[in-house]
């Protein structure tokens, strides 16, 4: 199985480089491709990981891309995307953006990953380290299960990260 992963070039996301280092046969893209790039990239790889920062609307380019605009995924990849199978999407409100175009796959919520983030949600007596350990201990448990299909993947992170929210507010909200 072929992989592609999309990841925005962000130093507030590289938290989540552990999710995908240790995947096989793989292809990641981090900056520089244009549309028609990415899109024969979707084409030649059997599977899609999709991660960094995101609305409802897609995963944002953080203006690292060619002429994608303000989002690397959009609603203009939604058919291609349709035709993967084990998706994960892992971005800011992206469980709306597979809900919407009815898309299937692992996919997050909103998720805090930043002081600011916390701050935003009413967390204003959360330290960075606390943050640092809610995203470190997703990505290890996002990693540990992401050859599995997306069912699984959700289960065994859930089990997880269940454990740190008992200790965690920021794991709590996510």
């Amino acid at each position: 199985m072929k992989t592609l992963v999309i990841h925005p070039l962000d130093d507030t996301t590289d938290f989540l480089e552990p999710i995908y280092s240790k995947i096989p046969n793989k292809t990641v893209i981090r900056a520089g491709v244009s549309r028609l790039q990415l899109i024969n990239q979707i084409f030649l790889n059997d599977r899609i990981l999709m991660m960094g920062h995101g609305t409802e609307d897609g995963l944002l380019s953080v203006g690292k891309f060619l002429d994608t605009g303000f989002y690397v995924v959009d609603q203009t990849l939604v058919s291609l995307l349709k035709a993967k199978g084990n998706s994960v999407f892992i971005w800011c409100h992206a469980d709306k953006f597979v809900s919407k175009f009815n898309l299937s796959g692992f996919c997050t919520g909103m998720f805090i990953s930043e002081l600011g983030e916390a701050v935003y949600y009413g967390y204003t007596n959360i330290s960075q380290a606390e943050i640092n350990e809610s995203n470190n201990t997703f990505s290890l448990l996002v990693s540990q299960s992401i050859l599995c299909n997306s069912k699984t993947i959700f289960k065994k992170v859930r089990a997880g990260y269940r454990k740190l929210a008992t200790s965690s507010h920021i794991a709590e909200f996510n």
